[in-house]
């Protein structure tokens, strides 16, 4: 047969079977952009065959997007079919080759085109294409059913997998901060979200106030003393040790003092009388989900965290554990912003607390400092790094930052300035070497 002889069917079957393909293709990438939250607000906002469509998509996903996979086969290997018929007649020679070139451009092309498209506009993709494809999917029926019961059977053999739960907390992630770029709700409602899937994560260790900061009475303090310190600490309750604060004797509740104070005199009562027992201990390792719980079903808003040999390592109150979900909760007896943990002193230069956590001194610098799992809190860091308590002026550097102490004693370190790689450039930056002694700080 002559070269300029096109059989004009063939092409067009060709084409068309290509374009059919597309479509297949469009429609499933359109099913896999649509999330489960998305066809939920679809669902509730549309009417008739719309919503009939998309309330299909709901209940047969997994079945329709395999059906549009065996499409997308079917039309792909109609069309490679055709091309080969085509050229085989026009070009005898090298047919064969022209047809499975000539498809895998053009089914290629056509793939791009439709799954770009369907992503784009996957609303009205996925619905439109339910409702049309509809006698296509009943044409493939004698196909598509027995391939799918093999692959039930498959699925039953090896068991259901679950999904990452790890896999899932990702996609929340990735799904606020694009809602957050959006614009449609700000940073704070952003950061509550972040912080409700970390929370799974954390322990009571985690968010506790360290035994060297507790504020603990002795068990035979006069009242006198113990109204003196309730008075300028601002707390509302106390762990109550009797001789040494491993061995924690109740709680005293401030509102209990102040009501003896009223009724009958400091004099009369002793502070072992108005303590109240058992406090609630809980393990460092406990999961602040559980600790939170325990809380509520106990109405106790305050627990002793013990080690694991007994001795008390700290304490957690409920605010404590709320702050992680909604961020710092601030009264009337809480330090102001001159007195916080962290202080932007401008010019790349902060001023921390040391006993500020590595996971929020992370969160504030906006990196990862990874705590290679031997310390805490920036104090710890800087100890292990130096191999005792620094003295004043002892420099750091580490994890590209510069950390200067500014304030310590014999036994723990007050305030640390940390320079940040801008600040260091200008002021002449720390070489990459660990720790300098106090003769040679900055």
């Amino acid at each position: 047969m002559s070269p300029d002889f096109v059989p004009l069917p063939a092409l067009g079957a060709a084409v068309l079977s290509a374009v059919l393909g597309s479509l297949f293709v469009g429609a499933d990438t359109a099913l896999t952009t649509l999330s489960a939250s998305r066809l939920g607000a679809l669902i509730e906002q549309s009417t008739g065959p719309t919503k009939a469509a998309y309330e299909r998509i709901r209940r047969e996903d997994a079945k329709l997007r395999s059906r549009y996979l065996l499409g997308w086969v079917v039309s792909t290997s109609l069309t490679a079919a055709f091309f080969d018929r085509l050229f085989r007649t026009s070009f005898p020679g090298p047919g064969l080759y022209l047809g499975l070139a000539t498809t895998i451009l053009l089914s290629g092309a056509l793939y791009e085109v439709s799954s770009t498209l369907g992503r784009k506009h996957a609303d009205r993709a996925a619905s439109t294409a339910v409702r049309f494809l509809r006698p296509l999917e009943i044409a493939m029926l004698p196909l598509a059913i027995p391939l799918g019961w093999i692959g039930s059977r498959l699925g039953a053999k090896d068991g259901e997998q679950s999904s990452d739960p790890r896999v899932a907390e990702a996609e929340v992630e990735i799904l606020v901060d694009e809602v957050e770029r959006s614009g449609l709700f700000g940073r704070e409602p952003a950061e509550m979200i972040r912080n409700v899937l970390e929370f799974a994560d954390l322990t009571a260790r985690d968010v506790m106030v360290p035994r060297s900061k507790v504020e603990a009475i002795e068990i035979s303090t006069p009242l006198e003393k113990v109204l003196e310190l309730v008075t300028e600490s601002g707390h509302s309750r106390y762990p109550v040790y009797k001789d040494q604060i491993d061995n924690i004797a109740g709680l005293l509740y401030a509102k209990d003092l102040f009501k003896v104070l009223e009724e009958r005199g400091l004099k009369s009562t002793t502070l072992r009388e108005i303590t109240r027992s058992p406090a609630n201990f809980v393990a460092e390792s406990q999961p602040l989900s559980s600790l939170l719980k325990e809380m509520k079903s106990r109405r106790q808003h305050l627990a002793i965290v013990v080690d694991e040999f007994g001795g008390m390592s700290g304490i957690v109150t409920l605010e404590d554990v709320l702050e992680e979900i909604v961020g710092d909760i601030r009264d009337e007896h809480d330090e102001t912003d001159d007195g916080a943990a962290i202080q932007d002193l401008g010019d790349g230069r902060l001023v921390a607390d040391a006993a500020v956590s590595m996971s929020d001194l992370s969160a504030y610098l906006g990196a990862e400092l990874d705590r290679e799992g031997q310390y805490e809190s920036l104090g710890g860091m800087l100890m292990k790094h130096v191999g005792k308590v620094p003295e004043v002026g002892t420099a750091v550097s580490k994890f590209g930052l510069r950390f200067i102490v500014r304030d310590s004693d014999e036994r723990h370190i007050g305030k640390v300035e940390i320079v940040r790689p801008r600040a260091m450039s200008a002021g002449g930056a720390m070489g990459a070497g660990g720790a300098m002694g106090a003769g040679g700080a900055a």
